[in-house]
């Protein structure tokens, strides 16, 4: 793989004949596409929260059980409308899985949760782009207070995360409090009555009827991905550097169907049953392209028109899904093509897939034209592969 980088650095295009895995190159340079760079942050946020939970000991899930705990707790309270400061006193008789104080009509935990883990930064990525990762790391803070969680309604609740990255080892705290309004009936509640009443509730939510444990775990993976941004970000900027390529950009072979499936109207949760990831991206791609590709050099490659009109992509006189499958396939190419920002790494597997002879030439020489983009062609056609190897 290197002596192809290499190379495509040098000449601007090369061609390997018969078949070489242009997926392994993609994914190693993925984080160089926008889209590949938020997949890359989530994951690695991912990962780093599951780290923190497994090592957590328990702790995570005791601060999840004591915010629902509270959640029940202030429900039934306002439900029976009687004044928080009558009802707060039970709290420790009632039981929270972690110790909370009431002080300035502020309900707060005794002590702050602290979890702390080692973190493999460039283990972690290169296992995600499949190729060794040295990454330039920098110590990283970073706090922030979430206004409770979307299926919550609970009012003054404020969650309070901090996060700390140093010499490879990552530290999350969490706090909550809960600012009370002295509202209600100024009467007692009887202890056994108020645990019968959050009892039910518990039950309900821990049931399974809300949603409130994977929202809060969502929560966490989203505040690794904040925290590690500037990590990956400083990654990608190296990378950038290092190559010389803007992003990367790939032309998958088989692609003609992809056409028919975007004008499809199939949900995106279906398609990624029966259409894989590298596709998939090239998807993401087409209809950009489609828009650009009067930007490329394509002489007389393309017979018709091609253009969208109402949502829809047209050829000619016609939608393009119901065109020839060599047509399809050359101009799900061209787009993909055409979507790529000066300066990207283009990768194109079969660029002669449907076509004649005739066709097959002039696609070398458009490959050849694309003197802005570093190129990788992955042929079979032995004509397409010489054209290529000995213009460049």
């Amino acid at each position: 793989m290197e002596a192809i980088l290499n190379e495509v650095k040098d000449k601007g295009i090369t061609a390997v004949y018969g078949y070489e895995d242009l997926a392994k190159i993609y994914n190693s340079y993925y984080i160089l596409d926008y889209e590949g760079y938020s997949q890359i942050r989530k994951r690695v946020g991912w990962e780093l929260a599951s780290a923190i939970t497994r090592g957590s000991e328990g702790k995570l899930e005791s601060f999840y059980m004591t915010l629902t705990t509270l959640l029940v707790f202030f429900r039934e309270v306002s439900f029976k409308m009687i004044k928080p400061s009558k009802a707060i006193p039970l709290l420790r008789e009632l039981g929270t899985p972690l110790p909370v104080k009431y002080e300035n009509y502020t309900v707060s935990l005794e002590n702050p949760v602290r979890v702390e883990v080692n973190f493999d930064f460039e283990k972690v990525m290169g296992r995600i782009m499949e190729r060794k990762v040295e990454m330039d790391l920098f110590d990283v803070h970073g706090s922030r207070e979430v206004d409770g969680l979307k299926s919550i309604a609970m009012k003054g609740l404020k969650i309070l995360l901090k996060v700390d990255y140093s010499q490879g080892k990552v530290s999350l705290t969490l706090d909550l409090r809960v600012k009370v309004e002295d509202r209600g009936l100024d009467r007692e509640i009887k202890i056994d009555e108020l645990r019968a009443a959050v009892g039910r509730s518990l039950k309900e939510i821990l049931g399974g009827s809300f949603n409130i444990h994977s929202e809060f775990e969502e929560m966490v993976s989203q505040e690794m991905e904040s925290m590690i941004e500037p990590v990956i970000s400083a990654y990608r900027k190296k990378l950038e550097d290092e190559t010389g390529f803007q992003e990367v950009v790939i032309v998958p072979a088989d692609r003609a169907s992809l056409i028919n499936v975007l004008e499809s109207g199939i949900s995106q949760e279906e398609i990624i049953q029966f259409v894989d990831d590298i596709r998939l991206k090239a998807m993401s791609r087409i209809r950009k392209g489609i828009t650009e590709i009067h930007n490329l050099e394509i002489g007389d490659l393309v017979p018709e028109k091609v253009e969208i009109q109402g949502g829809i992509i047209q050829y000619g006189n016609g939608r393009l899904s119901n065109s020839p499958t060599w047509v399809k396939s050359l101009v799900t190419m061209l787009s993909i093509i055409a979507s790529a920002q000066p300066g990207s790494l283009v990768l194109v597997d079969e660029p002669e897939e449907h076509l004649k002879d005739e066709d097959v030439e002039k696609v070398g020489k458009f490959l050849l034209s694309l003197s802005s983009f570093k190129v990788i062609v992955s042929t079979r056609n032995r004509k397409l592969y010489d054209l290529i190897r000995t213009s460049s």
